[in-house]
């Protein structure tokens, strides 16, 4: 490539994409959440806390039942083949053949806020 000279409208347009690249960088630092992992071994059952709200993990009849402290909690799989069934107060998680899975807690305000690795 041959050396050319820098015109007027190619250094605008490099301080242009220079001040546009530092922007994103700063605004993903600063908007940046670390999602905390959580293990729970179920033997025979387990606590966590997530936002100072305690929820309470157990195997019932071979699934885990997870009680849920208010109506604001959403719970999502990690894996297609479990299978989450909400209640007024708890969800009920079929895990399948999986004697390890992790799910992901969510409330209203913040996505992904924590993942939870369940261990049977």
């Amino acid at each position: 490539m041959a050396a050319e000279k820098l015109t007027r409208g190619r250094f605008v347009q490099i301080i242009i994409m220079l001040t546009l690249l530092i922007t994103v960088f700063i605004w993903r630092t600063v908007t940046f959440t670390e999602t905390t992992i959580i293990e729970c071994n179920l033997k025979p059952n387990c606590t966590f806390s997530v936002k100072n709200e305690a929820f309470s993990a157990e195997i019932v009849e071979g699934n885990v039942l997870v009680k849920k402290p208010s109506k604001k909690w959403v719970l999502t799989p990690q894996n297609s083949d479990i299978n989450i069934t909400e209640n007024d107060s708890n969800w009920v998680i079929s895990p399948g053949e999986n004697n390890e899975f992790e799910i992901t807690i969510s409330d209203l305000e913040q996505a992904n806020l924590a993942g939870v690795k369940f261990r049977i």
